[in-house]
């Protein structure tokens, strides 16, 4: 299997051919009916122009704080809603119950919700039901987003859970991965950066190599999977 390229772009900012998988360097939130419908438009002609996966920036749909993904087609397939709320947008919007994982020909993928990203069980939740790529879209202030709150969030997301993690934050991009996986053995795939576009490649037969050295932690993962299916929302559908 090829690595999936993955480019990391300016909202609306043209991509290479053999982007696969894209998402909007974009912290801001889209708010209001009839912007973030417009929004929600241009993301899908713009996954149809240049046959990708996209992942939105933050918008505010339906009272909730969401992230759309895309198909090539331009249909969306996926609408996660945040789970937990800052507290300043706790009396305004309402929360999510579920986190979805969804089954695409790159993988499966799962969508991280701003806040969500400082709540491990998200993560947890959606490398059990499956998801191997969570791509995560935090408004941060510029003053709190330090590494030491990327190795909180993202570098121990994918440490704990085995996963690839492309977090998008105020000042920039990170990915990160488990440690054992990239050359420095360090779990950082990609230092954080501001400079866009950004590309890079991810291997899910690597990634699932790497996995399959945590025989223990896969078999617990499968029985907590069954066991607490109906609180991990669709564990069954996974």
């Amino acid at each position: 299997m090829d690595p999936i390229v993955t480019q990391v772009v300016q909202p609306f900012q043209p991509v290479f051919s053999d982007a696969r998988l894209v998402l909007f360097a974009d912290d801001s939130i889209q708010r209001g009916d009839e912007e973030v419908m417009a929004y929600l438009v241009r993301c899908a002609k713009y996954a149809m122009k240049y046959k990708v996966y996209l992942a939105s920036g933050l918008l505010v749909h339906d009272n909730q704080l969401c992230l759309s993904l895309f198909a090539p087609d331009g249909k969306a397939i996926c609408r996660q809603p945040a789970l937990h709320l800052a507290v300043d947008l706790r009396d305004e919007l309402r929360v999510g119950e579920n986190i979805e994982v969804v089954d695409t020909e790159l993988g499966k993928l799962a969508l991280c919700v701003d806040e969500d990203a400082l709540s491990p069980q998200v993560a947890r939740t959606a490398a059990m039901k499956g998801a191997r790529i969570l791509l995560s879209v935090q408004q941060v202030n510029p003053l709190e987003d330090t590494p030491q709150r990327i190795r909180q969030t993202a570098w121990n997301m994918a440490q704990t859970n085995g996963i690839y993690v492309i977090a998008i934050t105020s000042k920039g991009v990170t990915v990160t991965c488990p440690a054992n996986l990239n050359r420095a053995r360090d779990g950082v795939l990609l230092q954080q950066t501001s400079i866009y576009p950004v590309r890079f490649g991810l291997n899910l037969e690597r990634l699932e190599e790497c996995r399959a050295q945590l025989p223990v932690l896969e078999r617990i993962n499968v029985g907590l999977a069954a066991r607490y299916g109906k609180q991990l929302g669709g564990i069954e559908d996974a």
